[in-house]
Formats: structure tokens, C-alpha cells, sequence
């Protein structure tokens, strides 16, 4: 999950990888690990811990939060805890499809 809109760059909030392609659902509330159950891994996001670090723009302000998937080839061959940008590179030449959806957050 990538924040656009953050200052400077993109903010990645959450990265996980080597998911089984017959997985149909993530259950909510995965533990801040970099190993899960299976082959399920999660990277190190830009707030510089594992797992899933919600959105917080700053106060006022709305921010576009959009998460991606990609169907590849094969698994991605990265330890657990691996960054967004080895991440972006062992993607190169084993995307096969792409997906995305992204939806708008303000705090009140």
C-alpha cells in the first residue's frame, strides 16, 4: 500500500510478497512479522517496521492510499523484511498481470 501523495515521495505503508496463488482473502490484523504462515512474507515499510502501518496524513489534509498486486511468474526469492525497493527490483521480468485499487483518507 502506497501513499502518492506524501511529501517528497511515494510512502510505502505496506509490502507483502510470496503470497500462494490460490489465496483468496488476507485476514485482517497480521502480526507485525516478517515471516508468516506458508510462504507469506512482509517487507519493511517506510516507517521503517514490518507489516501494516496504517494511513495518517497530515491533519487537514486528504491523502490517496492505493494498494497494489501483481500476478508473476514465480516466488520473489527475498528474505522476509525485504524493502520496497528490492522489492521493486526483483519484481523486473516476472510481472504477469497487474491490479490496483485505491481509496481516499482524511483524519477528522
Amino acid at each position: 500500500m502506497d501513499d502518492p501523495d506524501a511529501p517528497g515521495a511515494i510512502f510505502r505503508h505496506w509490502s507483502i510478497y510470496d503470497i500462494p496463488a490460490a489465496t483468496s482473502t488476507i485476514k485482517q490484523g497480521q502480526p507485525s512479522e516478517p515471516q508468516l504462515e506458508n510462504t507469506i512474507k512482509q517487507g519493511t515499510n517506510d516507517l521503517g517496521t514490518i507489516g501494516y502501518g496504517g494511513p495518517c496524513p497530515p491533519s487537514g489534509e486528504e491523502h490517496e492510499y492505493t494498494f497494489f498486486i501483481f500476478a508473476l511468474t514465480g516466488h520473489l526469492e527475498l528474505p522476509p523484511g525485504a524493502s520496497a525497493s528490492d522489492l521493486t527490483m526483483a519484481l523486473q521480468g516476472k510481472v504477469i498481470g497487474t491490479g490496483s485499487f485505491s481509496g481516499m483518507y482524511a483524519r477528522q
